[in-house]
């Protein structure tokens, strides 16, 4: 927070620092009715102010990028990123597809142990009648 706060008030200051330039030689190119590419000394001043703003605007952005590497990755990598969230996306729906499928074969062979272990236990009592059947009959 308090690094943003500075960065505003540099920017701010910069670029009134600038424009307060811009407009300083703007005017003494006009009163000196100085002239550039063969213009008007009025239209040199207004080129000049034109200039200014453009300056004031490249060095705000080149603050913001030089200091803020999330700013810069945002604009000039935004493409990939969400190229790479899109991916991650699909990525994510296949694998919850894939769980909810294992899921419910998890259930289906849950339920076929169950069932096995129900039929073997069936199957042990009845051999266990039978063993004391044989038993009793051996016996006699």
């Amino acid at each position: 927070m308090t690094t943003g706060v500075v960065l505003i008030a540099a920017i701010l200051v910069l670029g009134g620092v600038i424009a307060t330039l811009g407009d300083r030689i703007g005017m003494r190119v006009g009163k000196a009715r100085l002239s550039l590419f063969n213009l008007r000394p009025r239209q040199t001043a207004t080129l000049i102010s034109i200039l200014t703003g453009g300056i004031i605007s490249t060095s705000t952005l080149a603050i913001l990028f030089l200091i803020d590497d999330q700013l810069r990755t945002g604009v000039f990598e935004l493409e990939e990123i969400q190229t790479e969230l899109e991916t991650a996306k699909l990525d994510l729906e296949s694998t919850r597809d894939e769980k909810d499928q294992i899921e419910v074969d998890l259930e289906q062979a849950q339920e076929q142990e169950k069932t096995v272990q129900r039929r073997l236990r069936d199957a042990n009592d009845s051999l266990a009648i039978a063993l004391q059947r044989q038993q009793t009959t051996e016996a006699q």
